[in-house]
């Protein structure tokens, strides 16, 4: 689970230095859009693996949604991306 004002803290943090900022494992696909005008990458483990569970096998359908939504425009009314 993701703190968004912790998040919304380190983005501005990040800008002001000018330094890229990534978001570690445990985003979820339903989460992302939420999540990416806050950061420069989302690092993703398990979301893309059969059943949702560290160790399987990567599931094609799980990668292929995930970069679907990864590459939809944000909501109207949400920040421009960082970069």
């Amino acid at each position: 689970l993701v703190d968004l004002g912790q998040l919304e803290m380190a983005s501005q943090c990040a800008r002001e230095h000018q330094i890229p900022l990534y978001l570690g494992s445990g985003v979820t696909k339903e989460q992302i859009q939420q999540l990416k005008s806050k950061v420069d990458g989302i690092i993703v483990g398990s979301a893309l693996r059969k059943r949702g569970k560290a160790g399987e096998a990567l599931d094609l359908k799980r990668v292929k949604d995930f970069v679907a939504e990864f590459k939809k425009k944000p909501p109207r009314g949400n920040k421009k991306s960082r970069k």
